[in-house]
């Protein structure tokens, strides 16, 4: 018999990343890491794979940042230890017969300047463009001495005088995140050369790109000369905002960046070129300060200045309309489609649209016009799974990332048979080796009525040693997040290392995490989710009768550690009879919070209002776990990382505090050197320790 998947073992499999594919469409670089607990290093590698003869030896480089200078040369970047300067290789690839690929002998191209660490690569028409850490001068040339003098002073203070203070897990400035650009030339039988002049196109407008805390090189898109990026509104304050514009400029001539959005809407994302220059497509969302509103696909004619906001199946028809919220966009390489990543029913899944503008050249000195365009109802070309890092190949075909409750990310391929039909083929193996190994337990989807009778989605996933017709019975788990629970692999709540470990898993998706509602958790915290949560825990006890309900318990990070600290106080009002709490990174005192949290957009926006606005003041106290303490009576483990500043470690040694006068058994795990995720391997694999030793030791 099979043994079950370890914390150990999921958290050394490869964690596939960024994944690139060459402009012929026949191989892809990806960068792998891999962590040993034994050696306690983690390995970093770029693959390169040919996307149709699978089954061939990948090329491999050391470190973990590459791009392709053209189709068989790879631009492989080295960072030299004992200058601090990132070296840039060009390394040629020998395709061989069966798939194998030989990497040949790097040859220097040229040295970007210390301590800059660039990254986000694009290279097209001999012009790289990339991102690095600057000071205000946004000068790269003066970073390393800039860093120096700043170690030489006396102080370590920090002054400001606007927020954010800090943001994610550090604080803010004196750097930040802009683009940059240097030309790299290829000389016939000489090799590749890197020039010496770097161009700034930002210096001077207060723009930066990509954005913090996430952004990365989806943030912006390189077109000859043009350089199209999201950046966040300048006239307004970052942290009860979360307005982005996208703008339009260029970058050896330079010119003033011209904005693209109207100025009125949400944040944006994802700016992309067609293949033409001619279209700039974004996502973008309609709400300032909601970060979670659907985004829309805007498309841009930049020849004659008319932005258009794609209604995807909108006609006469109420049934014809998409509600979908797309989440990444690229073209076709015909520029007569677009190629959609959008969440659908707890996958991610590709979804394929026409798009076709019908304007005529027209006098652009008139100005922007918007107009609403309405299109064909988008085509998913996979049903199962997450999708992402999509990319489109000259021949049709569609190259990708998936993962699945059942595994880690792998790439595969969509290739077009012709009448809009496509075969999926799966180009690599990351971590078959091992999980093939393994028995990982079967999921099942369930649907049921949840508060105010909509239908609400999860999962159940059962634990390692089911059979079925057996009458064991079986602790289980409810397991609540703060996004959506999707068929996708994780390597920090993950469904299935819970279920190996011996526990039934119930994993639901409240109102407002699948459903296309309006702001429908907003101001309703520990209302309808909550109530959807003991739904669907209540249909999983009647519909898995191996369950035994005795021996139950609830865990839960962010959101749901919020609600995992609400169900401490409440749990005879919903009826729930865990015998266990385990809470990550969630709220004790909502009000609190309102003041501690850095993107105060999110607190005005679910309790509608600044913290001292009456209203929201009455609604965080409506549902602030803080006011039950009096009810506390479930053991209870309590995480926290204390680089978490979008909920500080205030809140979970609060909760622990209270835990504790109550004399409830309660126990406290602080990580000094995470965020709200705990992210290094040994970090990880103590955090999977405790919970499971706190579940085995109270429903096991």
């Amino acid at each position: 018999m099979s043994s079950p998947l370890t914390p150990a073992e999921m958290l050394e499999l490869p964690r596939p990343g960024n994944l690139q594919v060459n402009p012929k469409g026949d191989l892809a670089l990806i960068t792998i890491s891999e962590h040993s607990f034994d050696t306690k290093k983690t390995s970093r590698r770029i693959e390169i794979h040919s996307v149709n003869q699978f089954g061939g030896h990948p090329g491999s480089l050391n470190g973990s940042e590459a791009f392709w200078l053209d189709s068989r040369t790879v631009c492989h970047v080295v960072t030299d230890e004992e200058s601090d300067e990132q070296q840039l290789f060009a390394v040629s690839l020998s395709l061989e017969e069966g798939g194998s690929i030989q990497c040949l002998a790097p040859r220097l191209i040229g040295t970007l300047p210390a301590a800059v660490s660039a990254s986000n690569f694009k290279y097209a028409n001999k012009l790289l463009v990339f991102s690095a850490y600057v000071y205000s001068d946004e000068d790269l040339a003066t970073v390393k001495d800039q860093d120096e003098r700043k170690k030489l002073e006396d102080t370590t203070a920090m002054t400001f005088d606007s927020l954010y203070v800090r943001h994610w897990d550090r604080y803010t400035g004196p750097k930040h995140s802009s683009i940059f650009a240097v030309h790299i030339h290829s000389d016939d039988g000489e090799g590749w050369h890197l020039d010496q002049q770097f161009f700034a196109p930002l210096r001077g407008t207060g723009h930066s790109t990509p954005v913090e805390p996430f952004g990365g090189a989806e943030d912006f898109d390189v077109y000859g000369d043009s350089l199209v990026y999201t950046t966040k509104d300048p006239a307004i304050n970052d942290a009860t905002h979360t307005r982005q514009n996208i703008y339009l400029t260029t970058i050896i001539q330079r010119s003033t960046p011209r904005m693209l959005t109207s100025g009125g809407q949400g944040a944006t994302k994802a700016p992309i070129f067609d293949r033409s220059g001619d279209r700039v497509a974004w996502l973008e969302l309609k709400e300032d300060g909601y970060e979670s509103d659907a985004s829309s696909v805007v498309l841009f004619d930049v020849r004659d200045d008319v932005r258009y906001t794609l209604k995807f199946g909108q006609t006469f028809e109420p049934s014809t309309v998409w509600d979908r919220s797309p989440e990444a966009i690229t073209f076709t390489t015909d520029n007569k489609r677009l190629i959609l990543t959008v969440g659908d029913h707890a996958r991610v899944k590709i979804f394929l649209s026409s798009v076709l503008t019908t304007t005529k050249a027209r006098n652009s000195t008139m100005g922007i016009i918007s107009v609403d365009l309405v299109t064909t109802k988008p085509e998913a070309l996979t049903h199962d799974g997450a999708a992402s890092a999509v990319q489109a190949t000259p021949d049709g075909s569609i190259i990708f990332l998936s993962s699945s409750l059942n595994g880690p990310n792998n790439i595969y391929i969509l290739k077009p048979q012709g009448a809009g039909a496509y075969t999926t083929s799966r180009v690599s193996d990351f971590g078959d080796a091992l999980l093939k190994t393994k028995k990982l337990e079967s999921f099942e989807e369930i649907n049921f009525e949840g508060a105010n009778s909509v239908t609400i989605q999860g999962w159940v996933v059962r634990p390692y040693g089911w059979e079925p017709g057996h009458v064991s019975k079986w602790p289980a788990v409810l397991l609540i997040h703060g996004g959506a629970w999707e068929d996708q692999w994780s390597t920090r709540w993950n469904p299935q290392v819970f279920a190996q470990n011996g526990y039934f898993v119930i994993a639901i998706n409240p109102t407002g995490k699948l459903q296309a509602f309006p702001h429908p958790q907003s101001r309703d915290w520990g209302g309808k989710p909550i109530v959807d949560l003991q739904k669907g825990f209540d249909f999983a006890l009647q519909h898995f009768p191996e369950i035994d309900p005795q021996r139950t318990a609830a865990a839960g990070a962010s959101y749901g550690g919020f609600a995992v600290n609400w169900i401490a106080g409440n749990s005879e009002k919903y009826g729930f009879n865990f015998k266990a709490l385990v809470t990550h990174d969630g709220v004790f005192n909502t009000s609190a919070m309102g003041y501690s949290t850095e993107e105060l957009f999110f607190w005005m926006h679910e309790f509608d209002g600044s913290p001292f606005d009456e209203t929201a003041i009455a609604t965080a106290e409506k549902w602030n776990p803080a006011n039950y303490v009096k009810n506390f009576k479930i053991p209870h483990l309590i995480i926290h990382g204390s680089k978490d500043y979008r909920l500080t470690d205030g809140e979970g040694i609060s909760m622990f505090t209270a835990l504790q006068l109550k004399s409830v058994p309660s126990r406290l795990v602080l990580f000094p050197d995470e965020n709200h995720w705990v992210l290094k391997p040994e970090n990880s694999l103590k955090w999977h320790e405790e919970v499971f030793g706190w579940l085995d030791k109270h429903i096991a």
